[in-house]
């Protein structure tokens, strides 16, 4: 087994876990996030649903890192979809029209946009994407340490 050593290791690359990992990796720290599956996103990439947030979302109620993720979503809509003249200038734009979520979209999309997200800490060597089949932790005095199988890398 290959060993890896960082400075944050997150288990889980659902939406969570790859904020922290944008968190993390913002801050200067190196970061490991694991995620059993071949996407990163969790829910809103792997099962199609759309976000649950609040109803002032729009306004208010969400990081700036979540901010620039939702602008980027409609942002992909513009850039690579046929969108009318209105709905491309709608600050507000609502991909899929769903009354569930102010941002309904395809789950390719969440993808794409958390790539693009992620692009510049994997580059600059600050993240590593491992995909695992297990991971478990221990704790150790005040060092935690965490053993899992990597077979390959997201």
């Amino acid at each position: 087994m290959r060993e890896h050593q960082t400075d944050i290791l997150i288990v889980g690359g659902g939406v969570g876990g790859c904020a922290a990992a944008v968190a993390g990796t913002s801050l200067g720290y190196r970061v490991i996030l694991t995620e059993e599956t071949d996407w990163l996103g969790g829910q809103i990439t792997s099962q199609a649903v759309p976000p649950d947030e609040n109803r002032w979302i729009e306004m208010f109620g969400c990081t700036r890192r979540y901010r620039a993720f939702r602008n980027g979503v409609r942002q992909y809509y513009r850039e690579h979809y046929p969108l009318t003249p209105d709905a491309r200038a709608n600050a507000r734009l609502n991909p899929g029209g769903g009354r569930v979520s102010a941002l309904c979209h395809e789950p390719r999309v969440a993808v794409a946009v958390i790539e693009a997200m992620m692009a510049y800490p994997r580059t600059a060597g600050l993240l590593n994407v491992l995909s695992t089949e297990r991971c478990a932790s221990t704790r150790c005095a005040r060092r935690r340490s965490a053993v899992g199988e990597f077979p390959r890398a997201v």
